[in-house]
């Protein structure tokens, strides 16, 4: 009798202990992605969170890094910086590369964009005009789901 009150009381103290999972609803939306090689790399693109409580405000993501370097691996976007930019998986280039965006605000939230020139959305160009040794653009918008 002892052994079953005390495994009673250990099942309800761990389900009570145990926490909840958090459904989170919106998505990250990218759209207007460009990036190019030249003398320095670029990549811009708007994003919309559409987690926030605030919601649907568009965000303008600019960055630049010397074409002999890899991305800085602090860049961030955002009025305030509240979204980190990260390349997880290195930087071998524009034509291929994993994309980390990571809002760092009180509720924090983060997913990737996975690009890949071969995949027929993320459309790539060697030498389109003078300077650019390669300049890259998606086709639509990627949603990254939260």
């Amino acid at each position: 009798m002892k052994f079953s009150i005390y495994t009673l009381l250990l099942v309800a103290t761990s389900a009570i202990a145990a926490p909840a999972t958090a459904k989170r609803d919106g998505q990250f939306s990218i759209s207007g992605l460009r990036a190019r090689k030249s003398l320095d790399h670029t990549m811009s693109f708007t994003l919309l969170d559409t987690t926030t409580t605030g919601g649907n405000i568009p965000i303008e993501c600019n960055l630049i890094w010397p074409a002999n370097s890899a991305p800085d691996q602090n860049a961030a976007c955002g009025s305030e910086s509240e979204y980190l930019l990260k390349f997880p998986d290195g930087f071998a280039g524009i034509g291929h590369f994993t994309l980390a965006i990571e809002r760092v605000t009180a509720e924090p939230i983060g997913g990737r964009a996975y690009l890949d020139e071969n995949d027929g959305k993320w459309n790539c160009v060697n030498n389109p005009e003078p300077h650019v040794a390669k300049d890259c653009h998606y086709d639509g918008v990627y949603t990254i789901p939260l």
